[in-house]
C-alpha cells in the first residue's frame, strides 16, 4: 500500500474513533457511486473521493448531485477550510490554529449560519481573511487569485509555527502569460504554485486568477491541502 494511502487510512480510522467529538458527527460521507454528475474519469475524480467520499468534508448539494461546475461561495470555503482543519486535527493531535500570532478581528457581516464558524478560522486558524471595512462578504464568489492570497497567507504563518522544511519547489508560475509581476497576488500565486503546490495552472500557460473558483477545484485544492498539512 503507498505511503499516501496508508497516511489517509489512518486519517479516517482515528477520525471514526472520535467520534464522540461533535464535529466529527458532521461530517457526512458519500458514495461517490451514488451521485450522478460524477463520472470515474473526470479529472476531479481522486479529489473527490477523498474530500467527499473518505473524509465527508465536501457533500453533495442535492439529490445526490455535487454540482461540481458550480462557483464556491467564500461561505462555502471556509466551512469546506474549517472542516479540513478540524479533521486533520481530530485525527493527528495537531493544533494548526495560529491564535498566538494573529490578531483578533470584530467582523460585522456574517450570518447566523456561519458566525461562530467563520469567527474561528479567520481569528484562530488565519485561514481566511477579512475584506475591507472588516467584512467577509461570505455570498460573495471567491475568485483563483483570492483563494491563492489567502492559502498563501495561512501556510506562510504555520510554517514560521512548525518550522516545516520546503517541497522541492517547481517553476510553473514563471510561465504563466497572464501573471505579471506587480499583480498583488503575484508573490502568493508564485508560492501556491511552485512552493506548496496546491493549485495549477491551465494548459494554455494561464492562471486565470480573476475566475471564480467551481466546486470541483475547491475540492482538487482541498485534496492538495490536506495532503500537504499532514506532511509537515
Amino acid at each position: 500500500m503507498k505511503k499516501k494511502n496508508i497516511i489517509y487510512l489512518v486519517l479516517i480510522i482515528n477520525l471514526f474513533s472520535f467520534s464522540y467529538i461533535s464535529f466529527s458527527q458532521e461530517n457526512k460521507y458519500f458514495d461517490l457511486k451514488k451521485l450522478k454528475d460524477i463520472k470515474l474519469n473526470h479529472w476531479s475524480y481522486k479529489s473527490l473521493q477523498r474530500i467527499v467520499e473518505d473524509l465527508g468534508i465536501m457533500s453533495p448539494k442535492e439529490n445526490n448531485l455535487f454540482k461540481g461546475d458550480d462557483l464556491a461561495t467564500r461561505y462555502e470555503v471556509a466551512e469546506a477550510f474549517y472542516r479540513a482543519a478540524r479533521t486533520m486535527e481530530i485525527a493527528s493531535n495537531l493544533d494548526l490554529r495560529l491564535k498566538d500570532i494573529i490578531k483578533s478581528i470584530d467582523i460585522v457581516d456574517l450570518d447566523d449560519k456561519y458566525k461562530d464558524l467563520v469567527n474561528i478560522l479567520i481569528n484562530e486558524y488565519g485561514l481566511m481573511l477579512v475584506l475591507e471595512g472588516n467584512k467577509f462578504y461570505g455570498k460573495r464568489k471567491i475568485t483563483r487569485y483570492e483563494l491563492a492570497y489567502e492559502l498563501n497567507n495561512y501556510l506562510n504563518l504555520l510554517q514560521r509555527v512548525v518550522k516545516s522544511k520546503d517541497k522541492n519547489p517547481i517553476n510553473k508560475a514563471e510561465q504563466f502569460i497572464d501573471l505579471k509581476n506587480d499583480h498583488w497576488a503575484s508573490e502568493a500565486v508564485k508560492n501556491i504554485v511552485n512552493k506548496y503546490q496546491l493549485m495549477k495552472g491551465y494548459p494554455d500557460n494561464t492562471f486565470k486568477g480573476d475566475n471564480t473558483l467551481t466546486r470541483y477545484e475547491l475540492a482538487s485544492v482541498l485534496y492538495k491541502f490536506i495532503e500537504y498539512v499532514i506532511n509537515i
